[in-house]
């Protein structure tokens, strides 16, 4: 996927991105999923206490809307970046990357439905080899579980629920709910950048954003901080950088 969503060619790299997802669209290697469906979605990792941690959420499309409504931003974003992935969306005309969006839900309404529908109970702690390598999603038959581990540890699991009433009650408990982007705000502007361009051509075929949603109660939530360097600053001076950081932040010296 690394190759659709990261393409390599210079300034031919969004047309041969087009041209390799077409290729695996008709080659099997990718394929539609027949009914309309959410995602339930595991991944089983270690945390920073050294122990195992299952995070669950479920996999949707989120509907676009600009900054100040229900989806709530806490990002600034930066042209470029934003360019690339506008560049790419117009390409492909897909959903690449889903965005991390985390909502509020103490009873697990939202997902009790969905889970429901599953037919088997979520994965333990111990990691075993992926059951998709070397398949075609034409191999896969709806409904399939698929799970794998990835380079870094992590056990996906992941299962297609059609169930329209299962999805129905999801829909019900989040539809006045607002979410947070926990991360993919320059995915979610470029999104919303396409969508605005379709409807000034006069099309309503890009409403909509992929996106992973997770409860806020949920046992396994867990977002890590992305780790920066400040440099190029006068008169920069670690004392009283710390210092000031120890005002705002729990400092932690290695």
């Amino acid at each position: 996927i690394v190759h659709l969503i990261l393409p390599q060619g210079g300034a031919a790299r969004y047309r041969l991105a087009s041209e390799r997802l077409e290729a695996w669209l008709r080659d099997g290697v990718m394929a539609q999923e027949r009914d309309a469906s959410l995602y339930l979605y595991r991944q089983t990792f270690n945390g920073a206490d050294g122990r195992h941690h299952v995070r669950t959420g479920f996999l949707g499309l989120l509907r676009l809307e600009p900054a100040g409504g229900s989806v709530r931003h806490h990002e600034q974003t930066l042209a470029k970046p934003l360019e690339d992935r506008l560049r790419l969306i117009r390409a492909t005309r897909t959903q690449l990357s889903p965005i991390f969006v985390i909502y509020s839900d103490p009873a697990g309404n939202a997902l009790r439905g969905i889970e429901a529908r599953s037919t088997r109970e979520k994965p333990g702690p111990r990691a075993v080899a992926g059951a998709m390598y070397g398949r075609r999603a034409s191999e896969l038959t709806p409904g399939m579980i698929q799970e794998f581990n990835d380079d870094d540890g992590v056990r996906h699991w992941m299962q297609a629920i059609s169930d329209e009433g299962a999805i129905g009650e999801a829909r019900k408990m989040l539809a006045d709910q607002p979410v947070v982007i926990a991360d993919g705000h320059h995915r979610y502007e470029s999104a919303l950048a396409y969508r605005d361009a379709r409807r000034s051509a006069g099309a309503e075929d890009a409403e909509h954003v992929l996106a992973f949603l997770c409860s806020l109660e949920d046992p396994g939530l867990s977002i890590f901080p992305i780790h920066r360097l400040v440099h190029d600053l006068p008169a920069l001076d670690a004392v009283a950088l710390r210092a000031r950081l120890a005002e705002l932040f729990s400092v932690t010296p290695f």
